[in-house]
């Protein structure tokens, strides 16, 4: 027999809708017929009978208790898949997302709960000459209301998991810059330094090959030396004149005399 869906509220007050089937079997003919006549008799007090067992039980007990029968899901491995994309990063993003990966803990479960609305039931039929052989969820849902308030609150914790992975990437991006103008510091430090030193190194050689050359013919490194001073500095003026200046002494011949 299929029962009617019934607005239940469980303990932590959210209201659902359920309605259960259940199998049941005529045990005492006699009584029974005493009792209801016709069977759409029976099917109208066993339906009242099942939907009271059904609220008395739903209504002590929380929604994880019904919808759940064990703990596996907290025995497994449940991380958020949302969160299992950089594994260094989804120990920050955990505590950068306030959402319990662990689900609530159920002490009896969906199982033993429709044990008890059996039994519930049987306290009633059993004068009846039937026997109730079990009742079973058939669908179990929020209400309007309620299906309401879970949709926000699934979009709130999704915007939150959305503003962790941008809090992370800001964080990572702030972390890959500093480093990269770390290294480009750094490269272009040594850089420097090694540049200095073969600009050092060549200004040693390059004086060491004047010096020998000096040392070789001094009267050659002076002329030389005149030659590329009146490079620089003839071009600057439009005329130059002079009787007697040792500066352009090589302008009278390559012996220097006048």
């Amino acid at each position: 027999m299929d029962g009617d869906s019934q607005r239940i509220q469980t303990k932590e007050n959210q209201f659902i809708i359920a309605d259960t089937t259940s199998r049941w079997k005529i045990t005492d003919p006699a009584l029974f017929y005493q009792s209801f006549k016709t069977l759409d008799a029976a099917y109208t007090r066993l339906s009242d009978i099942i939907d009271s067992a059904t609220r008395t039980i739903i209504t002590q007990h929380r929604l994880s208790e019904i919808v759940r029968s064990s703990n596996i899901i907290n025995e497994t491995n449940s991380t958020d898949p949302s969160l299992e994309l950089i594994d260094d990063a989804s120990g920050q993003l955990e505590n950068l997302i306030n959402i319990s990966s662990k689900s609530e803990s159920v002490k009896k479960g969906r199982r033993q709960l429709t044990i008890e609305m059996v039994e519930e039931a049987d306290k009633m039929l059993s004068s009846y000459g039937i026997e109730l052989i079990d009742i079973l969820p058939r669908q179990i849902k929020y209400s309007d209301e309620m299906t309401e308030s879970v949709y926000n609150r699934m979009i709130k914790e999704r915007n939150q998991v959305a503003q962790a992975y941008r809090s992370l990437g800001q964080g990572k991006r702030a972390e890959w810059l500093g480093k990269l103008e770390n290294d480009q510091q750094r490269i272009n430090s040594t850089a420097k330094r090694e540049a200095q030193e073969i600009m050092g190194n060549a200004d040693a050689e390059a004086s060491r090959i004047y010096a020998d050359a000096y040392s070789a013919d001094p009267e050659f490194y002076t002329f030389w030396q005149s030659l590329e001073s009146y490079k620089k500095t003839i071009p600057q003026f439009d005329a130059t004149f002079s009787t007697s200046m040792d500066y352009f002494k090589y302008m009278y011949n390559s012996k220097g005399n006048r």
